[in-house]
């Protein structure tokens, strides 16, 4: 996750993490962190409710700033994925 997040540095992205831990190195290294409160336990899944919360929140965030400007963010996307296709690549 960390060689991610610097390679999107590296191409100037904008690092948004959501997360628990405001002491992890992704939340250091991002311009913005969003911090769950979703706590967890045997009763609740251990990490199951955490994940489900962030994920939330990772979806109507993309969905909310690729509406800003769909074709500026259409284009950005497809850049993207250029970006992270060698990471997908068969061994």
């Amino acid at each position: 996750m960390l060689n991610a997040a610097h390679t999107a540095i590296a191409n100037k992205a904008k690092l948004i993490c959501i997360t628990n831990d405001n002491g992890s190195p992704l939340s250091q290294c991002s311009d913005l962190s969003i911090f769950s409160p979703a706590m967890s336990g045997p009763l609740l899944g251990q990490n199951a409710v955490a994940r489900i919360v962030q994920l939330n929140l990772l979806d109507s965030l993309f969905i909310a700033i690729l509406l800003e400007d769909y074709q500026g963010n259409k284009e950005k996307l497809s850049r993207g994925i250029d970006v992270v296709s060698p990471l997908h690549a068969a061994k």
